[in-house]
């Protein structure tokens, strides 16, 4: 799974990802597609966890899903990928995925559309439950499979560190968001290893996958950070290996609007 926090400002956003794999599971590189107009990060469909995709003509998607869902309506992915090439609006989105995707177990997804300056949230806590539409204000939010700015201790926390890293008069780098926010290993709640931001459990965990039952280390595999506005964006990525290293990323890129 994984946690997400950003600051919606106007037509700029400034998207903070951490992704949690089991040890049994790979965490790839975000890349560009043939087209070279948007950039996504690699997504497992069957195990879930944070995803996001951009594209250059100032639209984008991110969501949180839990890790041990399975099966689920895969109509949604599509719908984003539509909404990210422009073949539908911000608000057909919501419309279609409210009326396609009733039948979806569980998901948290905001999908952006810069140049209108709209930012909606979608959330879908079960199957038996309608999907719950929300427009999203200016400020600093935080996304998880709790929902978006949940009262959970791990999200208050981030939260509050968010707006104390950005109170001083110059915004820092987004590698330096990352790393003072995304490698949090501090315990929100005391006792409960998962209520880190950037988790990794020493003990076994169990997990199921298809039919098997396997015990697994769990931990925080990769940190992703985008900022975009209407004349363009940053990137940076930063993988955490089993074996302590880091691998980096990052580039700016220009705008199609």
């Amino acid at each position: 799974m994984g946690t997400v926090a950003f600051q919606w400002e106007d037509s700029k956003l400034t998207l903070l990802m951490n992704r949690n794999n089991y040890e049994g599971q790979v965490t790839k590189k975000a890349t560009w597609d043939e087209s070279n107009t948007i950039l996504g990060s690699w997504f497992d469909k069957r195990l879930r966890g944070t995803w996001f995709g951009f594209s250059k003509a100032g639209r984008l998607a991110f969501m949180v899903e839990p890790l041990r869902e399975h099966g689920g309506d895969d109509e949604l992915f599509e719908y984003i990928t539509r909404f990210l090439k422009g073949a539908i609006a911000i608000n057909q989105f919501s419309d279609r995925v409210a009326e396609r995707c009733k039948n979806r177990q569980s998901t948290n997804v905001v999908v952006v559309d810069l140049d209108l300056k709209s930012m909606v949230y979608l959330q879908k806590k079960a199957s038996s439950v309608p999907i719950y539409v929300k427009k999203v204000g200016h400020g600093v939010h935080t996304l998880s499979d709790t929902g978006l700015d949940s009262e959970s201790p791990k999200d208050v926390r981030l939260r509050e560190r968010y707006h104390d890293v950005i109170a001083g008069n110059e915004p820092p780098m987004i590698d330096v968001l990352v790393q003072e926010l995304m490698t949090d290993p501090v315990q929100a709640e005391q006792g409960n290893e998962h209520s880190s931001v950037f988790v990794d459990v020493k003990s076994a965990i169990e997990f199921h996958l298809d039919t098997q039952i396997d015990l697994q280390r769990y931990r925080t595999t990769s940190s992703t950070a985008l900022e975009v506005q209407l004349d363009g964006g940053k990137f940076y990525q930063k993988l955490f290996m089993s074996n302590g290293d880091c691998e980096e990323d990052g580039f700016n890129f220009s705008m199609l609007i």
